[in-house]
């Protein structure tokens, strides 16, 4: 009897474990999808939405006056990679980006090439951003 009870205590216990911080983690794609505000004095507003649409503004965030692009990811890249698009999907600006929480960072190249490291540097933009949770 008493083997039974501790089998029985051992499987709540198990039960009652946490779970992996690997496991719960989501996928970039599901964590892209929200609303980015710029960091302290910055003025560039991203919105990524799950149907692979954004909207791209510089100062307010007003969803009117965004500019409305396609987007793809792709995470296996080093760093990762993210293309933007027009209306017609048409590729118009190669990015590299890093997402961890509710940090994102993003470069891309003025000059239309993809950049090699997430910076700010000579031809290429960077934006450091934070998920907006009050909207």
């Amino acid at each position: 009897m008493r083997p039974l009870v501790a089998l029985a205590l051992l499987v709540n216990l198990a039960s009652a474990a946490p779970v992996p911080k690997a496991v719960m983690k989501q996928n970039d794609a599901e964590m892209l999808v929200a609303t980015w505000k710029p960091a302290e004095g910055r003025t560039e507003w991203f919105e990524f939405t799950a149907d692979g649409k954004m909207k791209a503004w510089n100062t307010g965030g007003s969803a009117a006056t965004g500019v409305p692009y396609t987007y793809s990811i792709d995470p296996s890249t080093n760093p990762k990679s993210m293309t933007w698009g027009d209306a017609n999907q048409k590729p118009q600006w190669d990015c590299v980006y890093e997402l961890d929480g509710d940090t994102l960072r993003i470069a891309y190249s003025t000059a239309g090439k993809r950049p090699a490291k997430i910076e700010s540097a000579s031809g290429q933009h960077y934006c450091d951003l934070r998920r907006d949770t009050s909207r």
